[in-house]
C-alpha cells in the first residue's frame, strides 16, 4: 500500500501546474453583471482579435484568433454588432478606451517586438469619444481574457490571461459556470 500511495504522490506532484498570471482590470469598472472567460486552447497563445461594435453603444462583444489555427468563442454572445474590426498579431498588451456611460468603446492592439519592446498593431474602431484610457499588458503574450459584462451596455471591462514564456502548458483555472462575479 506504501508503494501506491508513494507512486500516487508522485504523479500528482508531477502533473501539477500553477494558474498563470491574470492581469488587474483595465477600467475597474464596478457595474459589470457577467464575467465570461475566453481562451485560446491550451499551450496555445492569441494571434488575433475580432471586435463587434454597436452604433451609440462601443464595444459588444471579442474574440480571438489562436496560435492553433483555431478561434474561441465570442465572449457574450451579444449579435446586435453594426461592424466587426480585426487586427493580428501575438497579443501583449492592450489600452483600453472607455466612455462614461457606455463602457468600453475601442481598444488598442499591441504585440511583443522582441524581448523586451512592444509594438502598436492599432485600434479598432477609432472612436475618439474615450473619457479615460487604461493600459494593461502581459509579460509574455496573452492566452485568454476575462471579460465583464454590463446588461444594455456591452463590454465594460477587461482583464488578459498571461502565458509565460516558454511555457507550453499552462496551469487550470477554476471553472465559473453561472458568470458569477467574483465580488
Amino acid at each position: 500500500m506504501s508503494a501506491f500511495l508513494a507512486s500516487m504522490s508522485t504523479f500528482l506532484l508531477a502533473t501539477s501546474v500553477e494558474a498563470s498570471p491574470v492581469t488587474s482590470r483595465a477600467t475597474n469598472n464596478t457595474d459589470a453583471e457577467q464575467l465570461h472567460r475566453v481562451e485560446c486552447n491550451n499551450g496555445t497563445h492569441i494571434t488575433g482579435m475580432y471586435v463587434d461594435e454597436q452604433y451609440n453603444y462601443g464595444v459588444i462583444d471579442i474574440q480571438f484568433q489562436c496560435s492553433d489555427g483555431t478561434t474561441t468563442e465570442w465572449a457574450t454572445g451579444n449579435t446586435n454588432w453594426n461592424l466587426r474590426h480585426h487586427l493580428r498579431g501575438d497579443l501583449a498588451g492592450l489600452e483600453v478606451f472607455e466612455q462614461y456611460g457606455y463602457g468600453v468603446i475601442d481598444f488598442r492592439y499591441f504585440r511583443r517586438s522582441g524581448r523586451v519592446g512592444l509594438s502598436e498593431v492599432g485600434r479598432f474602431t477609432n472612436n475618439p469619444r474615450e473619457n479615460r484610457t487604461a493600459y494593461i499588458e502581459c509579460p509574455y503574450k496573452a492566452y485568454g481574457a476575462e471579460v465583464y459584462e454590463q446588461s444594455s451596455y456591452g463590454i465594460v471591462d477587461i482583464a488578459l490571461l498571461c502565458k509565460e514564456e516558454g511555457s507550453a502548458r499552462r496551469g487550470t483555472l477554476v471553472p465559473n459556470p453561472n458568470n458569477v462575479l467574483p465580488f
